[in-house]
């Protein structure tokens, strides 16, 4: 029920089962941006409802830059968080 992104062998982003809550370490913008579009495919794949609203225990601000590489990555902004669009 979780995903764990690694690039290079660490980890760069990690959402929690249940899909609510990630969890990020630093990382240059674009690996960022390919680890959100892993998380989005490796979601909508097997099928969890992801609807990420927490960063590392904080709330989401849609000003930050994980915001934007979400909706980048294919993330829909909701009132509840950004939702991975399901597969199909």
């Amino acid at each position: 029920g979780a995903i764990v992104v690694l690039a290079d062998g660490r980890p760069v982003l990690y959402l929690e089962r249940g899909g609510h809550s990630l969890l990020a370490w630093e990382a240059d913008e674009a690996t960022t941006a390919t680890a959100a579009r892993a998380v989005r495919e490796a979601a909508s794949e097997a099928g969890i409802r992801a609807t990420i609203n927490k960063v590392n225990a904080q709330p989401l601000d849609d000003r930050s830059p994980l915001a934007a590489a979400l909706l980048e990555a294919g993330f829909l902004a909701t009132p509840r968080g950004y939702r991975a669009p399901r597969a199909g």
